[in-house]
């Protein structure tokens, strides 16, 4: 069977651009575009270990472990560096969807009788045009948008929401808004940042004056809406659970943004994919 090295290291990077798509939705993680195209094209890159001939266990195990190095990278480079922790899950979710990918290549290999999915050294092969290849990536991302766009209408702005802010001893509950403008996350972990629009949370942890911010376990993010950029204080500390009207209360995993209540009205900002 002849490889053509082009269709190898597209095919690759459009399933490497799947996968990310994927992880970045199923983490709530936010994707620059362009460490994702370096990711994808790393990922089509790191497909030319197809050429590999191990022998034995010790050149198989290297080969895995190549595979292994290369695949940590990917992660790296579309999502940075977020903690040992955060790499292990990523790399877990990525490891599980290249499972599921392999079964629907097995599966529809036995459906079909077709001959054109070749494996090898965890690479995958398809012996079909680069034409099927685009018409094929273009519908799983259409496929992954319309995901987004069901998940985002089912925790859309029609329901009535609360958020419950706890650090320490201290609790507040605040009615919230779901908006899906709400792209701020923290600059460092990119982690998502739920917006607290509240002069009492604001006093309480003394953030009208600098000496407290790091004290209080805060800093200071860029941040920009429709009025002009500004900088806002954020922290990890505490937890926040997202109530609704219908009984539904989940704890989602967020940084918490404090900002003074410009019209003396409380409330809360989120993105509805952290429900999903």
């Amino acid at each position: 069977m002849k490889i053509y090295i082009d269709v190898l290291v597209i095919t690759n990077a459009a399933v490497t651009l799947m996968f990310i798509m994927g992880l970045g939705k199923i983490t709530h993680s936010p994707l620059r575009k362009l460490r994702t195209a370096v990711s994808c094209i790393f990922g089509g890159l790191s497909s030319l270990l197809v050429i590999a001939q191990p022998n034995g266990f010790f050149q198989s195990l290297i080969v895995t472990i190549v595979k292994t190095v290369c695949i940590l990278i990917t992660i790296l480079i579309a999502f940075r560096w977020r903690g040992f922790m955060n790499l292990i899950k990523y790399f877990g979710l990525y490891i599980a969807m290249n499972i599921l990918f392999a079964g629907c290549c097995f599966l529809l290999w036995e459906i079909t009788g077709s001959r054109i999915i070749y494996i090898k050294n965890y690479t995958v092969y398809f012996d079909i045009s680069l034409t099927s290849i685009a018409i094929a990536t273009i519908l799983a991302y259409i496929a992954i948008s319309a995901y987004d766009a069901i998940t985002a209408r089912c925790f859309g702005k029609t329901k009535a929401y609360k958020a419950k802010y706890t650090v320490g001893d201290y609790e507040i509950t605040l009615p919230a808004i779901a908006d899906t403008g709400n792209t701020l996350c923290d600059s460092f972990s990119g982690i998502p940042v739920v917006v607290f629009y509240c002069d009492e949370l604001y006093s309480h942890f003394n953030l009208d004056h600098e000496n407290y911010y790091t004290v209080n376990g805060f800093r200071l993010i860029p941040y920009s809406t429709i009025n002009g950029s500004s900088l806002m204080s954020v922290t990890s500390r505490g937890k926040v659970e997202i109530l609704s009207e219908d009984n539904f209360a989940k704890e989602v995993r967020c940084y918490v943004g404090v900002v003074k209540s410009a019209d003396n009205k409380s409330r809360a900002i989120f993105n509805p994919n952290l429900l999903v």
